[in-house]
């Protein structure tokens, strides 16, 4: 099943998208893209509930530390310490709360303290959210609320609530690298290529020949001249 948004937001409030801010447009879009990957419809946008948000945020900002508001609706919260300035993505939070998609059995569906946020992100009877920044010293807050809540606790609300994922955005398996190439087996001797002259091969160096030691027989006759003389002499 394939749910199509239409250029316009039927929220509670009647908000269009044009009416919307970067931030609440990339928040919205992200959690309607991530629903309908488990055949669940799209949420809407509400004002009233991003006012409150907007509230709640403001307060977590006092003290730096994450808590959830005393709500009756549903409700996320992400919070970046290095956040400390400037814009904050819309998308950045939502990406947060979907990833814990890997620890939730959908094979045995019930609550989870790692999964709570997965499972009101994509609860299929929540119809409605709001959401909201604020950005402080002690880092960014966000805060989404959803109508009605979700993560019910009751036996079977899981299993009616948290669809699978579509088959259709599954992993596709990785194509295993490919193995490389053996290196070629070096060859005794290169052949030499048709017509080319085989390199001549270098010729040994002479050996030094040893001076012999010659042995005279005769003394040095010192009355002969030099010329005259044997050449032991």
């Amino acid at each position: 099943m394939e749910w199509v948004v239409d250029g316009f937001v039927d929220g509670v409030d009647g908000v269009g998208v044009g009416d919307l801010s970067t931030f609440e447009k990339e928040a919205l879009d992200a959690h309607n893209e991530y629903r309908a990957r488990h055949n669940t419809a799209p949420l809407s946008f509400s004002q009233e509930l991003s006012k409150d948000c907007k509230v709640w945020a403001n307060v977590l900002t006092q003290d730096g530390v994450i808590a959830q508001s005393p709500t009756n609706f549903g409700e996320n919260i992400w919070s970046k310490p290095s956040i400390t300035e400037g814009e904050v993505s819309g998308k950045e939070a939502v990406d947060s709360w979907y990833s814990e998609i890997k620890y939730y059995d959908f094979e045995n569906p019930s609550h989870s303290d790692k999964t709570e946020h997965f499972t009101q992100l994509i609860w299929q009877e929540s119809t409605d959210m709001g959401i909201a920044y604020v950005v402080s010293d002690k880092g960014a807050f966000v805060v989404a609320q959803y109508k009605p809540r979700g993560n019910v606790t009751k036996a079977e609300s899981f299993a009616n609530n948290v669809r699978p994922l579509d088959t259709a955005y599954s992993k596709p398996s990785e194509t295993p690298a490919a193995e490389p190439e053996p290196a070629p087996k070096p060859e005794e001797a290169e052949a030499t290529p048709a017509g080319a002259t085989p390199a001549a091969e270098p010729t040994p160096a002479k050996e030094e020949k040893k001076k012999s030691h010659r042995h005279c027989a005769k003394k040095k006759d010192p009355r002969l001249k030099k010329a005259e003389r044997s050449p032991c002499e």
